[in-house]
């Protein structure tokens, strides 16, 4: 692995504290830039939000959200069938945006939503060894969806770090784990 990470993938399924983990790596080093493959999905299904529930994806309810979430997985799937690489091809469109400005220039990109095997080749083949993949699971998460459960295991198979964590709403048990991954992936980069 290389001492310069570039670009962080986290994989799993819905709700196992992707985000979370990112905002807890935020914490340790302010060089770490959130994204998602599904933030440009949210925004284009974001008017669909609003007509629906009056609210935007990110205020639905948990309930809501899971009766959304089959919109968002079938239109996503519908771009994917146009071109397998279409969300990813569209986030590295941003990352190439984020990396001429100055405020990003010693960015590590940590994607929140690495769930397909060609979406892990096409950033391992953009990023190579400055590439890291993660595998998070959560002990009392929601049942995967089946899309998840087809992909999720190869996915995983492919990550560089396994971490298995409890639920818990202080994060005691996720923060010590985040702190462990950053001791040993960054703190040699000095």
């Amino acid at each position: 692995m290389s001492n310069q990470i570039k670009f962080i993938g986290l994989g799993s399924q819905k709700r196992v504290g992707k985000d979370t983990f990112c905002q807890l790596l935020q914490e340790l080093d302010p060089r770490i830039k959130r994204i998602a493959l599904a933030d440009t999905l949210k925004s284009i299904l974001e008017p669909l939000s609003w007509r629906l529930y009056k609210t935007s994806i990110g205020g639905l309810s948990d309930e809501q959200k899971e009766r959304f979430r089959p919109l968002m997985i079938e239109f996503g799937r519908a771009a994917r069938n146009e071109n397998i690489d279409f969300w990813c091809s569209e986030l590295y469109e941003q990352i190439q945006i984020y990396d001429g400005l100055t405020m990003y220039k010693d960015a590590i990109y940590c994607c929140c939503d690495v769930r397909y095997v060609n979406e892990y080749n096409f950033f391992k083949k953009i990023y190579g060894d400055s590439f890291l993949m993660v595998n998070i699971n959560r002990i009392g998460a929601p049942e995967p969806t089946d899309e998840e459960k087809i992909h999720g295991p190869e996915v995983a198979k492919l990550a560089d770090f396994h971490l298995t964590w409890e639920t818990d709403s202080s994060l005691m048990t996720l923060r010590p784990i985040v702190a462990d991954f950053y001791n040993k992936f960054f703190n040699k980069e000095g």
